[in-house]
């Protein structure tokens, strides 16, 4: 999905039905932010991990929108978050 069909060498009909599921994911998630008050206007949302590539692959045209498109960046995060938390907790030194 990230990187496009080529290499798999699927049908046409089921790469059309790939296409069409993820950006009807994509519209959906937009639709459900919309609903809960988010705005281009006043809000940069930021994408993160994989599923960052197939957003960004579908909205391009916003500024709006930063996409860290790292697969491993929620990982990182992740052990990140866990090495602080450790930290504060004297658990271990740094």
């Amino acid at each position: 999905m990230i990187q496009g069909n080529a290499e798999l060498k699927l049908p046409e009909e089921w790469t059309s039905s790939i296409d069409a599921g993820v950006k009807e994911y994509c519209e959906q998630m937009f639709s459900t932010l919309r609903e809960h008050g988010y705005s281009d206007d006043y809000t940069k949302l930021v994408f993160l991990g994989g599923g960052a590539s197939i957003v960004k692959k579908n909205y391009k045209e916003s500024y709006r929108f930063d996409f860290i498109t790292n697969v491993h960046a929620n990982a990182k995060g992740y052990e990140e978050f866990y090495y602080r938390s450790l930290l504060r907790k004297g658990e271990i030194s740094g």
